[in-house]
């Protein structure tokens, strides 16, 4: 066995053919079990939850930094309503 052989992955179903995205419409009537299963959980779901999927999917390092941020930014105020109006009565006198 060659080196290439030996280090070669085997390629996903999903990029098989032709390295062009398939549907899931492809994988209902599947052998495999997962992909079928898979399959039917995407045709199941509705397109509002798969568009904010993707919408998350594709912006997960983006939100996470921004609620990075957002978390320093108040880290320092009190939490709670009433903890926040203890404190501005201490400021206050």
């Amino acid at each position: 066995m060659s080196d290439s052989d030996s280090e070669s992955h085997p390629e996903s179903p999903l990029v098989l053919q032709g390295r062009q995205r398939a549907m899931w419409l492809e994988f209902l009537d599947d052998c495999d079990p997962v992909l079928a299963a898979m399959a039917l959980e995407a045709k199941n779901t509705p397109p509002k939850i798969s568009a904010n999927q993707r919408y998350y999917c594709r912006k997960s390092e983006a939100l996470i930094e921004k609620a990075k941020q957002h978390n320093k930014r108040y880290d320092d105020e009190p939490r709670l309503p009433w903890q926040r109006q203890h404190q501005l009565r201490n400021e206050i006198g």
